[in-house]
């Protein structure tokens, strides 16, 4: 399960990188992302065995 930053940017654009973490979200201004790379931060974790039955928090 992927769990995203609470400021998720809907008209931001791709910007190709992201960082995976542990089951929380670093609680930072820092944290946040568009909903272009998290789309691909799903599909990503999808194809990475390695994360499956985990949670793991997705962020900038």
């Amino acid at each position: 399960m992927l769990t995203p930053p609470a400021l998720r940017e809907a008209d931001g654009i791709r910007s190709g990188r992201y960082r995976i973490g542990g089951d929380r979200v670093p609680e930072s201004p820092s944290a946040r992302l568009s909903y272009a790379d998290l789309a691909v931060a799903l599909i990503d974790g999808y194809e990475r065995p390695a994360l499956h039955r985990q949670r793991v928090s997705v962020f900038d």
